[in-house]
C-alpha cells in the first residue's frame, strides 16, 4: 500500500476531502483503480513532512509513503531531498529512500497548467487560454504561473478569475495524466514512484 503525505487541503475538513477526491479521480484515471494510493491532506508543509516522518519511523511492513509538497522554486537538480534541505532545512530521514520525496514544481497549479482543455471546459465562456504557458512549465515562477491562470480567467463567465480553495481541487479532478505527465518531469517521475511501489 501507498501512503501519501501532501501539503494542502488548508485547515477545513470539506476542502481535505475534496483535495482526496481530486486526487482520486486523477489516480483513477492514470490507471491505479485497483491500487489506489491513500492520500492525507496535511496542510502546511511542515505537517506534512512531520507525519511522513512519523510513518517512516514507525515503518509499517507493506506501507510505502510519499512526502508530496511543492517546490517553491525551480530545483537546482534532480534529488529532491537535496532541493527540501536547500529550500526548507528539511532532512532526509535515516530510513527514507529518494523515491519518497516527490515534489510539485513548482506549485499544483503548474500541474494544471498542464492540460489548458480542461481548464477551459472548467471556466466556460470568455476564459482565455492565450496567457497560459504551454513550454517550459516547471521552469516557470510560483508568480509567473498564478499571473497567468489570473490573466486567463479574469473574465471567465460564469466562474470569474481563479480562486485557490474554491477551483484548485475541481480542476485537478479533471486534468489528463497523461498530458501532465507529457509537459511535467517532475510529475511524470511521481507517477513512475507510484507504478514502483502501488
Amino acid at each position: 500500500m501507498v501512503m501519501i503525505y501532501l501539503e494542502g487541503g488548508g485547515d477545513e475538513s470539506s476542502l481535505k476531502t475534496e483535495c482526496r477526491h481530486a486526487f482520486h479521480e486523477l489516480f483513477k484515471r492514470a490507471g491505479f483503480a485497483n491500487r489506489m494510493p491513500k492520500v492525507v491532506p496535511k496542510g502546511r508543509r511542515g505537517a506534512a513532512f512531520d507525519a511522513f516522518k512519523t510513518a517512516c519511523r514507525d515503518a509499517v511492513v507493506g506501507l510505502f509513503v510519499i512526502l508530496l509538497v511543492d517546490s517553491e522554486t525551480v530545483p537546482a537538480g534532480s534529488d529532491a531531498w537535496a532541493h527540501l534541505k536547500v529550500q526548507d532545512g528539511l532532512d532526509r530521514p535515516s530510513n527514507a529512500t529518494g523515491d519518497q520525496a516527490q515534489l510539485m514544481v513548482v506549485c499544483m497549479e503548474t500541474w494544471l497548467v498542464a492540460d489548458t482543455g480542461a481548464f477551459a471546459k472548467y471556466f466556460g465562456k470568455d476564459f482565455n487560454e492565450k496567457p497560459l504557458p504551454t513550454t517550459d512549465l516547471e521552469k516557470r515562477s510560483k508568480s509567473d504561473v498564478y499571473g497567468a491562470i489570473g490573466k486567463a480567467t479574469i473574465s471567465a463567465i460564469p466562474k470569474g478569475k481563479y480562486g485557490k480553495a474554491r477551483d484548485s481541487f475541481k480542476l485537478l479532478s479533471q486534468i489528463d495524466p497523461v498530458k501532465l505527465r507529457k509537459s511535467c518531469a517532475w510529475a511524470d517521475r511521481f507517477f513512475e514512484a507510484l507504478n514502483k511501489y502501488c
